[in-house]
């Protein structure tokens, strides 16, 4: 789930471009998902070969039938920030849905502490009151996985579903600065 959730959420308050639409393949549990790539910690959203960024970066543990996600995100509206998004989320039916409790939000900027704080208190309430009703789910697609968000009953959220595909890395890779 990693950076789904945000990556999909930033993704629709940003003008970034959107990559190629890629196929949707089987269906493949995060736990799965995890194991799969337990030497390749680093989730990248939307990866750039040419430079070896990410849009979004993520790192999440999975305990019992919780996940709990750490992702980071690189702004810039003049004066540059970097976001920590910390996310728990319940696992059922192989998906991470909703969340418990309120997503922490962590912002370093050289911003004034009110901008940083303002910064923080959108992604919060974005994060917290977005997802609260909505799951991820991986499908295998090439050399990643195709995410797709879907309400808690199933129905496909499209404009919060990646067209692109999630990948892991054992490095990290750089962020990419975004604009809103």
């Amino acid at each position: 789930m990693k950076a789904r959730y945000l990556a999909g959420a930033f993704a629709a308050l940003t003008a970034c471009d959107v990559p190629e639409p890629v196929t949707k393949g089987a269906f493949v549990p995060l736990a799965q998902v995890y194991a799969e790539n337990a030497d390749k910690p680093f989730e990248c959203v939307g990866y750039k070969a040419s430079s070896e960024s990410c849009e979004g970066l993520g790192r999440s543990v999975i305990r019992g039938n919780t996940v709990t996600s750490t992702t980071l995100f690189a702004l810039d509206e003049g004066l540059p920030a970097t976001i920590k998004v910390v996310t728990r989320h319940r696992v059922k039916n192989g998906r991470a849905c909703g969340i418990i409790g309120r997503a922490k939000v962590t912002v370093e900027s050289d911003a004034t502490p009110e901008a940083a704080a303002a910064v923080s208190n959108m992604f919060t309430v974005l994060m917290t009151d977005m997802i609260r009703d909505l799951c991820i789910g991986y499908y295998r697609s090439g050399e990643g996985y195709y995410v797709e968000t879907t309400t808690l009953n199933g129905e496909v959220v499209p404009d919060l579903t990646e067209t692109g595909i999630s990948r892991f890395f054992a490095t990290q890779k750089k962020l990419r600065n975004m604009k809103l």
